[in-house]
């Protein structure tokens, strides 16, 4: 799987640049805002499935 090297090679960056910190909160505030865009858009098509039935 792809994901391994990839998510180590980014924590170990995120890791070299520690005075940078708000990288790392940049980053993570990107990754909050993808799952709570697919979180509303599963939920959506939850309920547009539901009112088919």
């Amino acid at each position: 799987m792809l994901w391994g090297p990839l998510a180590g090679g980014i924590l170990v960056l995120i890791m070299s640049l520690s005075p940078e910190f708000c990288l790392g909160l940049s980053l993570l505030l990107i990754l909050a805002i993808c799952i709570f865009l697919w979180a509303d858009a599963t939920v959506c098509v939850y309920l547009e499935v539901a009112s088919l039935r």
